[in-house]
């Protein structure tokens, strides 16, 4: 079951065969040790899900912006699973608040500005 719900959560990244799907321009997600990292905290169902949307939204804004090679992507995501577990530190499990948040943090990082 355990199994189940974080393939659910994570947004089944990968199949329950282990088959890894075609994600961003037809490239392989590279993504899943930032969705184990996410789900290897202590949250409740209802956090994990709100977790992997946020996640999922605020890389869909970002990763059009990045390499399309395969470390980088992986680089990238890993430091926004980190952004958006940071966020939700503080309490706040709104999906949309946190992609905001993450995409913004994000953003001001690879500017070199401080967020």
């Amino acid at each position: 079951m355990a199994a189940a719900l974080f393939r659910t959560v994570s947004g089944l990244l990968t199949t329950c065969s282990g088959e890894r799907k075609l994600g961003y321009s037809g490239e392989l997600q590279h993504g899943m040790r930032a969705r184990q990292l996410i789900a290897s905290r202590s949250y409740g169902p209802d956090q994990l899900k709100a977790l992997g949307k946020a996640f999922d939204d605020a890389w869909a804004r970002i990763a059009p912006t990045v390499s399309v090679r395969p470390k980088a992507i992986e680089a990238t995501r890993l430091k926004l699973a980190d952004v958006v577990l940071g966020l939700a530190k503080k309490g706040n499990f709104d999906p949309q608040w946190l992609a905001d948040a993450a995409v913004q943090v994000m953003r001001s990082r690879s500017s070199g500005a401080q967020p």
